[in-house]
Parts: C-alpha cells; structure tokens; sequence
C-alpha cells in the first residue's frame, strides 16, 4: 500500500512541488461498510508540498487495501467578506458563500485517526487571528466536509463563524 501511495505522489509533481520529498506521515485502518463486508484496508499518506512563514501545504493520498491510489480533493466554500467600515477589517459585516470547490491541498493540516478526521487551518497572517478552517471526515470511501469556520477579523482575537455545518439541523 506504501508503495501505491509514494508511486502517486510521484506523479503529483503539477500540484505538489516538493512530492519528490515523499511521505512525511502515513496513517492506516479499517472500515466495514456493512454488516456482512470483510473489513476494508486503508492507507492515508501525507506529503509536504511547501512551507511558508506561518502555513505549510499538505497533499493527502489514500490507498484502499487493492492499492488504488487517489491524490485526494477537498469540499471548501469560496465566500465573501464584507466590513462594517470598508476601511477597516475588525468588525466583519458579513460572510456570504459564493461557491464550492475542490483543493487538493490543505494548510496545517493533520488526521485524527480515532475519528477518522481531517483538520486544515490556514493563517491568513502570522499573529493567526484571521484564518479559514475545515473539518473532513472519513465516510463511506471518502472524505466529507464535516464544517468549515472563518475568523475575518483582525482584531487580534479569535472568533471564529462556523459558516458551513453539517449534520445538524438547523432551526
């Protein structure tokens, strides 16, 4: 299964700059999908694609126990931000989603192997007061965006907006 995944990190070159660095964390397990299915065999690997002063880009590949293996995309929204005063980016207005898209990178990321989740925050400065941030989990053969929050402000605070959630109703 390693091999798989160094094999398609390899010939992620186009979106991983630094793949020929190879797997820096790799994670395995199983999943039964029903009650009368043998368990199914992952392996999750991650690479480093760059590091800047305060984000660093990771690449996710998963191998299932046959050793296909995908470079993974993630679910995100695209959104906007508006300010109370367009002078000023404090008091945020609004956040509105304008879209959903696929990235295949994610910032600071990591996996929590007893949920099966995976985390991306992304510092939209140092102090790390304004940043955008996504929750995946692992279900049915992929990964599902579970919810993503932003903090817009750059107030020196964190208060982050939850404006993607799912798996709750909402009222």
């Amino acid at each position: 299964m390693r091999s798989a995944a160094e094999a398609r990190l390899a010939n992620s070159a186009d979106v991983c700059p630094n793949a020929g660095q190879g797997i820096l964390d790799e994670y395995r397990f199983d999943v039964t999908f029903s009650q009368n299915s043998h368990p199914t065999r992952y392996l999750l690997a991650s690479a480093s694609c760059s590091l800047a002063a305060y984000n660093s880009l990771d690449i996710w590949i998963l191998v299932d126990e046959y050793g296909d293996a995908q470079t993974l995309s993630f679910a995100s929204p695209s959104f906007d931000v508006s300010y109370e005063d367009p002078q000023e980016t404090t008091k945020v207005k609004s956040i509105t989603i304008t879209s959903y898209a696929a990235q295949t990178t994610l910032s600071n990321s990591s996996f929590d192997a007893q949920t099966r989740t995976l985390t991306s925050l992304h510092k939209w400065r140092g102090l790390g007061d304004a940043f955008s941030a996504g929750t995946w989990q692992f279900r049915n053969g992929r990964f599902i965006l579970k919810h993503y929050e932003v903090d817009a402000s750059y107030d020196g605070e964190i208060r982050a907006s939850r404006i993607v959630e799912f798996g709750k109703a909402k009222p």
